[in-house]
């Protein structure tokens, strides 16, 4: 018996990977999502793109289009193979959240809790049936996060290169590289390598999202970044007529800048930098509608379940059962997100204090990773608390947010069991 036992715990991360997989197979297999919407969108330009076609109107950022084009040529187009795809990077998610997980300097109990409740988190399950660019985001912050933490030779270069693929993906992320800067002034308090580091990844980001904006730029005869939408989704969340912090549609804001002739004979270019310059009048002359609007986008981010909503149709799902996921991944968020974001503030108090005290062992992997996970947290929360507030937009910091929430538990029941005269840290 204790044979097994011991097979078992010699095996557990894979035990658990396989589960994790396994039903995300069966979810794939029996929940048939079409999609629709942006995931539409998706699939019909990936089509395209695989067959030599056109590669988008600069309306969105095409980093998810372009590599699932890829696929497509070598496999041909096809839904049940945008899946399979989403399910071999889940897979390859699960083994780098593992491999960084190895790297820090934790309890073994506390890893394995919290490799299962991410790999067995219901997001990272029903996601694989959504034909979103979330997945394979995930997959490559997760990849550039075990670069950062590693040794690798070149790794700045790689993350550089890393950080320009995310950037074509969801454009908003080339703010990494402030963000990284900001890490390595902290950890190191080298001003000089913090520089050198997030100039590296700079220019390699710059080089990798070259070809598409010098492409963006002949196509509207004029500079344009990687995508046109960031206009459109500043005007749309910061006006009076919004009251959900989410999504609404130009054309229903109060004398609309869609009514206006330059407007109408713009290209997206020119409508991009109007809807900002709309926006950006708007949000200086009622900040604290903005701010609340702000805190709206945020709760819809981290605590709303209405991503799962994406999943439905295509599967004639009765009204009953929609509702009944929907409450299920819903529970299950707040359950691990509410904690993780106290322990988040708290994390945060505490990097504080250290650099006002000059204090903590900012040379360890351990405290480095804290101010990282800390950085992208603020990093999301800052664009979503500016821009728009979806729920599946949180779904990159699922292990950041299973990581604070299982390490906040830990804290406790550590602090109780020395309350209660159990001895220190013995789980």
């Amino acid at each position: 018996m204790m044979l097994y036992i011991n097979k078992i715990k010699n095996y557990y991360y894979y035990i658990v990977l396989l589960l994790g997989i396994i039903l995300s197979i069966l979810w794939v297999v029996f929940i048939k999502t079409k999609p629709i919407s942006d995931f539409n969108y998706y699939n019909q330009l990936a089509t395209d793109i695989a067959n030599g076609g056109f590669w988008g109107d600069t309306r969105q950022a095409i980093g998810y289009p372009i590599t699932l084009g890829f696929v497509y040529w070598i496999f041909g187009a096809g839904i049940i193979k945008a899946k399979i795809f989403n399910l071999i990077l889940t897979g390859i998610s699960y083994l780098l959240f593992y491999y960084i997980l190895r790297k820090l300097e934790i309890k073994e109990i506390v890893r394995k809790i919290i490799f299962t409740i991410f790999v067995l988190f219901p997001n990272n399950i029903f996601y694989n049936s959504i034909l979103a660019k979330e997945i394979l985001m995930t997959t490559i912050l997760l990849m550039v996060t075990a670069i950062y933490l590693s040794k690798v030779k070149y790794k700045y270069i790689y993350m550089g290169i890393l950080t320009g693929f995310i950037t074509i993906i969801h454009a908003s992320f080339l703010v990494y590289v402030l963000g990284i800067f900001l890490v390595e002034l902290i950890c190191t308090r080298k001003l000089k390598k913090a520089v050198t580091v997030s100039l590296i990844i700079l220019l390699f980001t710059f080089l990798t999202i070259s070809p598409l904006v010098l492409r963006n730029s002949k196509l509207m005869g004029q500079f344009t970044y990687v995508s046109t939408n960031s206009g459109v989704v500043l005007y749309i969340n910061n006006n009076s007529q919004n009251n959900t912090g989410g999504w609404m549609s130009s054309a229903s804001v109060k004398n609309s800048v869609v009514n206006l002739q330059v407007y109408k004979d713009g290209n997206r270019a020119t409508r991009c930098k109007i809807f900002k310059a709309a926006a950006s009048k708007w949000i200086t002359s009622h900040p604290i509608r903005f701010i609340q609007l702000g805190i709206m986008r945020l709760r819809n981010t981290y605590f709303a379940g209405e991503d799962i909503s994406w999943v439905f149709p295509g599967t004639n799902f009765k009204y009953e059962q929609e509702h009944a996921l929907q409450k299920f991944t819903q529970n299950i968020r707040k359950i691990v997100f509410i904690p993780g974001v106290i322990y988040i503030l708290f994390l945060s108090v505490t990097k504080i204090v250290d650099l006002i005290k000059n204090k903590g062992n900012r040379d360890s992997i351990n405290y480095k990773f804290q101010v990282y996970i800390l950085m992208l947290f603020y990093m999301f929360s800052v664009t979503q608390f500016v821009t728009e507030g979806q729920s599946r937009y949180f779904f990159p910091l699922i292990f950041i947010m299973v990581f604070c929430f299982v390490q906040l538990l830990y804290n406790i029941f550590s602090k109780v069991q020395v309350i209660l005269g159990f001895g220190k840290n013995t789980i």
